[in-house]
């Protein structure tokens, strides 16, 4: 596991190679579960933003662990991915992550597949933090679905089995995913977990 630390006028955090090779195969069973039955869901059913034409901002599809699963306890992916939770977020040295963590004690967890055509255009999360670890099948399928935030001309590479935490508050977009039309429809893009961090509002 490698961990970067950011600064460019507001803080993220950079994490390649987050799951070994047993985690990865407990996450892909459960992804491979959720794409082949039509449950991944168009953007209106995943609390996509729309723009003032009415229009949804994003073209993908997703659900959240918490429709499919009554109790996530079964759920690999929230299984491993408390893993998120334990990688020290707090020694960045910026004073959010330093003093926010300590606050927050709810998440959410978004599974999103982007396909040839699917973008996500810029918007801002509804969370504290967001976490999104990129996840895709190998050989990799696709161009693009690399991760801008807008506001700061600031790039992060889409990378296989990358997580970044940032800041919800900050704008950012995903560019368009582009592929083979032999590739297409075959679930061979680009997977993002998405956990959505924020302090519980039924707690004082």
């Amino acid at each position: 596991m490698d961990i970067q630390n950011f600064d460019c006028g507001f803080p993220y955090i950079v994490v390649d190679n987050l799951y070994d090779e047993n985690e990865l195969n407990i996450i892909w069973q459960e992804l491979n579960f959720l794409s082949y039955s039509n449950k991944l869901q168009p953007p209106m059913e995943t609390g996509a933003e729309m723009d003032l034409d009415g229009n949804y901002v994003k073209s993908n599809s997703g659900i959240f662990l918490e429709e499919i699963f009554s109790n996530l306890k079964y759920s690999n992916i929230f299984k491993v991915n408390r893993k998120l939770f334990n990688i020290g977020i707090y020694k960045h040295p910026s004073w959010f992550f330093k003093h926010i963590m300590y606050k927050l004690n709810h998440d959410t967890t978004l599974i999103s597949y982007y396909d040839d055509g699917d973008q996500y255009a810029p918007h801002r999360d509804a969370s504290t933090i967001s976490t999104l670890t990129w996840l895709y099948r190998k050989p990799k399928r696709f161009e693009g679905g690399d991760l801008y935030f807008t506001e700061y001309n600031e790039c992060v590479r889409v990378k296989n089995n990358r997580a970044l935490i940032f800041p919800g508050c900050i704008q950012h977009a995903v560019d368009n995913v582009s592929m083979e039309k032999n590739y297409r429809g075959k679930y061979l893009g680009r997977y993002c977990l998405t956990n959505f961090i924020k302090r519980s509002v039924d707690t004082v």
